[in-house]
């Protein structure tokens, strides 16, 4: 199955932050700022309503203000103007990377904020590739798609330890004249388990 990519204007509450996380993101002018502060970008609101220049000056600062309520983006430095308060946005940024053991302590919002970032990222390497002119996406071996898999634990290891193989071999590769460099994104996961007692609820010939 091809996957692809509302409007709340609260803070999310934490019990159901996931899903509220999620239309808060994929709001399209919200989508464009987020995107427009990827790479560790800094800008201003005027800096961000020149690079929406489709977008009102009342609307752009309305969505800057439910992403900071909801704390995707954040204020890095605030600088005085001509008596105005001048305030520089950024994605809020991790002070290094998560170990392993870390990642087990990770609660499910967390890990749930850190893949929208991910998610973020890609869609704005796809959109920076796909908006260029010269981009031709059959040409280039662009793909993108979902594959259910039905894999045990150990089948499952051993697809991740062969895809890990053959994209280390490739990441060998030097620079040459006939390559170019792409990019390869992996999201594993498994499907979301049904209900236990509303299976056995639909199941009871009662």
């Amino acid at each position: 199955m091809d996957t692809h990519a509302g409007k709340q204007s609260e803070k999310p509450n934490r019990s159901d932050r996931p899903e509220r996380l999620e239309k808060l993101i994929l709001h399209p002018v919200r989508m464009r700022i987020i995107q427009a502060l990827v790479d560790g970008a800094q800008l201003t609101a005027k800096q961000l309503l020149e690079r929406l220049d489709d977008v009102s000056q009342a609307t752009l600062y309305r969505h800057i203000q439910v992403l900071e309520q909801a704390h995707l983006i954040t204020v890095t430095e605030q600088i005085r103007k001509r008596g105005t308060l001048e305030r520089i946005f950024m994605l809020p940024e991790h002070q290094s990377p998560l170990t392993l053991q870390a990642l087990e302590k990770v609660s499910s919002e967390e890990h749930f904020a850190l893949f929208m970032k991910f998610a973020t990222h890609v869609m704005a390497d796809f959109g920076e590739y796909v908006h260029q002119s010269s981009a031709q996406l059959m040409k280039d071996g662009v793909t993108y798609r979902q594959v259910p898999l039905w894999l045990s634990d150990a089948e499952n290891e051993q697809l991740i330890r062969q895809m890990r193989e053959l994209i280390e071999r490739a990441a060998q590769n030097k620079p040459r004249a006939d390559r170019r460099r792409r990019s390869v994104t992996t999201i594993i996961f498994p499907e979301a388990e049904a209900d236990k007692a509303s299976e056995e609820a639909g199941d009871d010939p009662s």
